[in-house]
């Protein structure tokens, strides 16, 4: 296996390995690598990160991915560096792993496959672009405030539960898939599509509303596409980001979208 791997790369995507991080929050599942790799292969044993909202608060958990992925990449070639991210951690650390990450470095992102167990990407399913986008201006929009960035991928970020937190959003953005559901990820291209269309709707959020001066980011997603949707916010030059977590199991008096991490402060 070594020989061909090293003989014949035309098997894989290259002829170096990837560099495994399982990335869970409080429930844990078994993660068969080499199998979701293949025909690519890891190049060392995998990292395990774990994130639990219930023992930490939400700035130490995004202080401590901070600090995580710096020493993941400290003295590395960003450009050369080669990660595979297992994710099944809370959608709001997802975001902050890509945050940190930045798009710089080449990150795959395996998603878990519940009904067959398994990390490994289907072999028949047909890859279909149909993410749509809705909600931006014609004109630039000079209202100072917020902005909403909805995702309704695996499920729809209704209006009640964003309007709820009563925070005068200045305009809403939504990404949506046609029929939002726990199965839409099927296939690696459509976080390579969620990613390009990440990466416009914040440059054209800078550009249409110039004057905002935080992004509220609604994720009903899968966790890697949270990974994805963070790498593409540009640290430099996107406004403070603030992130939410669902909360199934909410009190009356409380909101279905909480507080948690609040990016580029």
């Amino acid at each position: 296996e070594t020989w061909v791997r090293n003989s014949l790369p035309e098997r894989g995507r290259s002829a170096t390995g990837w560099k495994p991080l399982v990335f869970m929050g409080q429930h844990t599942v078994d993660v068969d690598i080499e199998t979701a790799l293949s025909p690519d292969f890891s190049s060392e044993k995998p990292l395990f990160w774990k994130v639990e909202p219930a023992n930490k608060n939400w700035l130490e958990i995004d202080h401590w991915i901070e600090e995580q992925v710096q020493t993941l990449i400290n003295n590395e070639d960003l450009f050369d560096f080669r990660l595979a991210v297992f994710p099944l951690a809370p959608v709001s650390a997802c975001i902050a792993l890509g945050y940190y990450l930045t798009n710089r470095p080449r990150v795959l992102a395996f998603q878990y496959h519940r009904d067959d167990h398994t990390w490994k990407w289907p072999n028949d399913v047909q890859f279909q672009d149909d993410v749509s986008v809705s909600g931006f201006p014609d004109a630039p929009v000079n209202d100072i405030g917020n902005l909403a960035i909805c995702f309704s991928l695996s499920d729809i970020v209704t209006d009640d539960v964003v309007n709820e937190l009563e925070q005068n959003f200045c305009g809403r953005i939504d990404i949506k898939a046609p029929n939002p559901s726990t199965g839409w990820l099927q296939h690696p291209n459509q976080l390579k599509s969620l990613s390009k269309i990440a990466r416009q709707v914040f440059e054209n959020s800078r550009k249409l509303f110039p004057n905002i001066h935080k992004w509220h980011i609604f994720y009903a997603g899968t966790a890697p596409g949270a990974v994805r949707v963070g790498q593409q916010i540009n640290p430099t030059m996107c406004p403070p980001v603030q992130l939410y977590e669902f909360a199934f199991n909410r009190k009356p008096d409380k909101p279905a979208y909480l507080l948690s991490i609040l990016l580029g402060i």
